[in-house]
């Protein structure tokens, strides 16, 4: 089976495997260049305190024998893909600074290896123009947001796991029936390690499969779809075993807990819609303070809103004038964009937790890079088609485009690697508040937070989790849903101190203030001992 290649003229860009390769290569040099700035600005800047979840069930799982944050607990709240692959990788290595700088470069090492799968996709469909446009897409969004991309969440792995997905759907789609067979498996493969990193993007899965089944269905045997199955059912029973095993539980708690907080709402539907297009193009930078003086919410949302519509709706009009002609984008694209509009609505019900949690939306940003580079190469191969001479109108458009991002990165290079504010980071300033409770409490007594993550790990104390999502499924029973008062949990534990910048005002009745830090108007950081006072004596 054969599908159309890009008309035979001269080409418009060096070959692609050259380009990607030197993306690649700037991507991990820049990326580098963040951890060689030394610990302080790594622990300021780059991992937030979910990582942290991560990183301390990593350390405690090989040393005590069983998955928990806090040593005492049981707990299955991480993603399972990823929870495993930094317990594999603490079980080599004993220092927590070291764990943490390899974690970050396991992040950045998955986000340079994307460009392989994204050079296959490419090749696989003949389109120079097309696989240049994705390395440059992917290139933008690990420029633009590399505090996300080295943050020591799932995402890069996640991304990386996205992008095979892709290639390998187009695989099957375009597999000759010699190979058709094996082209599934891998595939199959990597629809259970999509839904291993993340739970949420089963519907990815779930919509992949069903149009690449609905698309190959005349070429199926009975033998080739019960294998397919197979792997499904293997894949989602050691998924919800492994859970059950770590905590309890078939799910994450982290998913009941977020699931039982969540007041469905489309209000952060736009935001959400337009984060993915403002990463995937460098549109926001056209809005710039120093270049229009447009508003924040101008620049962050209506822009790259708009422009997300426009791109999407250019998408579907090229893919749906090809998709006669057996396009095996059209399947991909129509699988992607309807679970990325499906986990928008999800997300959107979530709240002030998918504001920040970028890392959910991996699977949707790839899409706004596929939609970007559909509607570049679209328009470029319908100039060529009106006009077969137009290759150095079209060249000379590619090198002004290219200069013009080549100063846009320079200015955004310069700006990051000119931060000496670092220090002044409200995850620093949490820093010094694990420093201060390592030096001043003794290594028995045990410590809650609502916001454990960055404590546990750097306090090296035993510090309970009061969010619940790396907690035990009977914190979620007897206190989220039980009602039990949280004094009382408390008490049962035996915690001494409790350490955040969120305290309730029930539990300061009775404790007293042990360090206090006024970071910002948000954040003042505290330490209460939660002990009785003695009561004072009766005056002789």
């Amino acid at each position: 089976m054969t599908y159309p290649a890009e008309p035979t003229v001269r080409p418009l860009f060096p070959a692609p495997r050259a380009i990607l390769t030197v993306l690649a290569l700037l991507q991990a040099a820049y990326q580098v260049c963040f951890l060689a700035r030394g610990f302080d600005f790594i622990v300021a800047r780059l991992p937030i305190d979910d990582a942290y979840y991560y990183l301390q069930v990593a350390c405690n799982a090989p040393r005590l024998g069983f998955v928990t944050f806090d040593g005492i607990h049981r707990t299955n709240g991480l993603q399972f893909l990823w929870c495993w692959t930094l317990i594999l990788l603490a079980g080599v290595i004993s220092s927590k600074a070291a764990l943490l700088v390899a974690c970050l470069g396991a992040c950045l090492l998955f986000n340079a290896l994307c460009y392989l799968p994204i050079h296959h996709l490419g090749e696989s469909l003949g389109r120079p123009v097309f696989t240049t446009l994705l390395g440059l897409g992917w290139f933008n969004v690990n420029l633009l947001s590399y505090h996300w991309y080295l943050s020591g969440m799932e995402n890069s792995l996640h991304s990386l796991i996205v992008w095979s997905l892709f290639a390998a759907m187009v695989g099957v789609i375009q597999s000759p029936d010699s190979r058709y067979s094996r082209a599934w498996i891998r595939f199959s493969i990597l629809l259970v390690l999509n839904v291993w990193c993340r739970i949420d993007a089963a519907l990815l899965s779930v919509l992949a499969c069903g149009f690449a089944l609905w698309h190959g269905r005349n070429r199926l045997s009975r033998r080739l779809v019960c294998g397919i199955l197979l792997i499904a059912a293997s894949g989602a029973i050691l998924l919800t075993a492994g859970y059950y095993a770590m905590g309890r539980s078939w799910i994450p708690v982290s998913a009941v807990i977020k699931g039982r907080a969540s007041t469905w709402t489309l209000d952060l539907f736009p935001l959400l819609a337009a984060r993915g297009f403002e990463m995937a193009t460098p549109v926001s930078f056209l809005g710039s303070p120093w270049l229009l003086r447009l508003s924040e919410e101008t620049r962050t949302l209506w822009m790259p809103l708009v422009l997300g519509i426009f791109v999407t709706v250019c998408a579907w009009a090229f893919l749906r004038a090809s998709r006669l002609s057996g396009d095996p984008l059209w399947p991909l694209w129509s699988a992607a964009g309807w679970a990325s509009l499906g986990q928008l609505l999800l997300l959107s019900g979530m709240g002030t937790i998918a504001i920040y949690g970028v890392w959910y939306q991996s699977a949707f940003i790839i899409f706004c890079v596929l939609c970007v580079a559909i509607v570049g190469d679209g328009a470029v191969n319908w100039v060529r088609r009106r006009s077969p001479r137009s290759v150095g109108m079209l060249r000379s458009a590619a090198i002004l485009a290219s200069l013009s991002y080549l100063a846009f990165t320079g200015a955004w290079f310069q700006r990051l690697f000119a931060d000496q504010s670092y220090r002044d980071s409200s995850f620093y300033a949490k820093y010094r508040l694990c420093r201060w409770l390592r030096e001043n409490t003794g290594p028995a007594e045990v410590v809650a937070s609502f916001n454990a993550g960055e404590i546990a790990y750097f306090a090296e104390r035993t510090v309970i989790d009061l969010d619940g999502l790396v907690n035990d499924y009977r914190f979620y029973l007897d206190v989220i849903r039980g009602g039990l008062p949280l004094r009382e949990y408390l008490r049962s534990n035996r915690v001494r101190y409790l350490a955040d910048y969120q305290i309730p005002a029930d539990l300061r009745a009775g404790s007293r203030v042990l360090y206090i830090h006024h970071h910002s108007a948000e954040h003042t950081f505290e330490v209460l001992d939660l002990t009785p006072r003695a009561p004072s004596s009766p005056p002789p």
